[in-house]
């Protein structure tokens, strides 16, 4: 989902190295890269500097001294407004949802190889950022390059965290010769560079929350004629066999680029059959580049969702294919874009990343974007984000839901609380309602309470299960904006009439399959 490492990226680090190495300490540091043995991986990240290799632009979250930290993610407000979820750089997401706790990953930082943090549904998605899921790397790889990664519950109660990283590490004894030369290192940066490749690798764990170790001694996935691979995904078919989905990345070496699927053993950790093609770049908005694959079974199809065009420019966006096997053939039911921003000056977040979770029986898309104004720039953040999928389309074609009526329906899944909320419950009601970016937000107490005290009294004449949802439709339908009332309704049954949420729940979701 970086969208290809390439050679390019190191080139400034040795610029000028020819005036200062001399012929023959420059043939002696070449043969030493060439030949040499490779380090093992650093257990944390430098500060780039000359002659060393580009950190990543991730800044990642911003947590305590201690390295955890508490987090909200404001899901309620994400989903009206379209704003980010979580203040912190978060690239490249994947979200577990195990129990009671939503676990959320992100590609590495300039502090972490896989950042973590953990959300509570049913406390508004209060939670903590845990540090590095996988604070160890093995010896053959090189830290600053651990991208877009998946993790799989697996049945005996395990975890399997797949990730992309570079397929061997720099020469130590290139290092080596390079400073006994008293010259930069920045030529076995260079030759590491131009001969690694992004390659698949896998992890295991007894706690999501890691730590993750891999003992392999090498990826188990790397096309390297092809490029490459990145950003895999996990997906379990209906009948437990484990998938990987997966980018070929050439696109950093003038290859093509293109999405695989690829059957995994029962324990997730090797592949068990041949990949098999899925989709490449066909469609003018792609730009040549398909990548961040995800996969969700829904209505009899496997809809793939994948991200294309560049990663660091407001044109990235994320298309879907319908697929008739976890293997293929898949066809592109759209010529556009599923969820873009390209043609938004105001809002370029350049949507991508994406990954999938059921939480409360509603598919949920979490993705990364650009904070506005920001894509591609030197300090630019990538934050989180959230929409919710509803498989309604022609033929079961996914789409974005409504942000109000998604806004809403996350409100009420699991009875969710507000950690720190007044305990009365009409204060609890109004603190809501005015802490949301719902237009009701700037209405004055007085009103809000009529509206909400409305709600429940006209909820109070259900004799029914189906006289209630008939009323539940009544209460969201008054007045000239339906959609606009359904945060505020749900935050009045919430905290004032709360028996009426299971009526109030089922009346949401068939709206949104309307």
């Amino acid at each position: 989902m970086r969208g290809g490492r390439h050679i390019g990226r190191g080139g400034r680090t040795v610029r000028g190295l020819a005036v200062v190495l001399s012929l023959a300490t420059t043939a002696a540091v070449l043969t030493s890269c060439s030949s040499a043995p490779r380090p093992a991986a650093a257990p944390s990240y430098a500060r780039a500097s000359s002659g060393e290799p580009p950190q990543p632009p991730t800044q990642g979250p911003q947590p305590n001294p201690n390295g955890r930290g508490s987090v909200h993610l404001n899901i309620v407000n994400g989903l009206l407004d379209g704003s980010a979820i979580y203040n912190g750089d978060f690239a490249d997401p994947f979200a577990l949802h195990v129990g009671a706790t939503v676990y959320v990953y992100a590609s590495d930082t300039t502090t972490v190889h896989i950042p973590v943090l953990a959300a509570d549904p049913t406390t508004d998605f209060a939670g903590q950022y845990l540090g590095d899921a996988m604070p160890t790397l093995p010896s053959w790889t090189f830290p600053g390059y651990q991208w877009g990664p998946a993790v799989w519950a697996r049945p005996d109660g395990t975890y399997v965290l797949y990730y992309a990283t570079p397929d061997q590490a720099p020469s130590s004894a290139c290092i080596a010769a390079a400073q006994r030369a008293h010259v930069t290192a920045g030529l076995c940066y260079l030759a590491w560079s131009n001969e690694s490749r992004q390659c698949l690798s896998r992890a295991v764990a007894s706690s999501p929350t890691g730590p993750f170790v891999d003992d392999s001694t090498g990826p188990f996935i790397c096309p390297r004629r092809q490029g490459g691979a990145i950003d895999p995904s996990v997906f379990v078919s209906a009948d437990g066999t484990p998938y990987l989905v997966w980018k070929s990345d050439g696109n950093g070496y003038g290859l093509p680029t293109a999405i695989y699927s690829e059957q995994l053993t029962s324990d997730g950790l090797a592949v068990a059959g041949p990949p098999h093609r899925l989709i490449g770049a066909t469609q003018p908005w792609e730009g040549n580049l398909v990548e961040g694959p995800s996969m969700v079974e829904a209505g009899g199809a496997y809809w793939l969702f994948y991200s294309a065009n560049d990663w660091d420019t407001p044109n990235y966006a994320i298309g879907v294919a319908r697929c008739r096997t976890v293997d293929g053939p898949c066809q592109k039911p759209l010529d556009h874009p599923l969820l873009s921003t390209a043609n938004d000056p105001a809002n370029d977040q350049g949507p991508g990343g994406q990954e999938f979770l059921d939480v409360g029986g509603f598919v949920w898309m979490v993705h990364h974007g650009w904070l506005p104004g920001q894509a591609g720039t030197p300090n630019g953040q990538r934050r989180l984000y959230v929409d919710l999928i509803a498989f309604d389309g022609p033929h079961g074609q996914p789409a974005l839901a409504a942000g109000p009526l998604a806004a809403a329906l996350a409100d009420v899944i699991d009875g969710a609380t507000v950690p720190g909320q007044p305990t009365n419950p009409q204060d609890a009601y109004l603190d809501e309602v005015h802490a949301s970016a719902s237009p009701y937000a700037k209405q004055s107490d007085r009103a809000l309470l009529a509206l909400g005290h409305g709600t429940c009294t006209s909820l109070g004449g259900s004799q029914t299960a189906a006289d209630g949802e008939k009323l539940v439709d009544g209460a969201l339908r008054k007045g000239a904006d339906p959609l606009g009332r359904a945060v505020p309704v749900a935050f009045a049954v919430q905290q004032l009439c709360p028996q009426y949420l299971p009526g109030l729940r089922q009346e949401l979701q068939s709206m949104l399959y309307r």
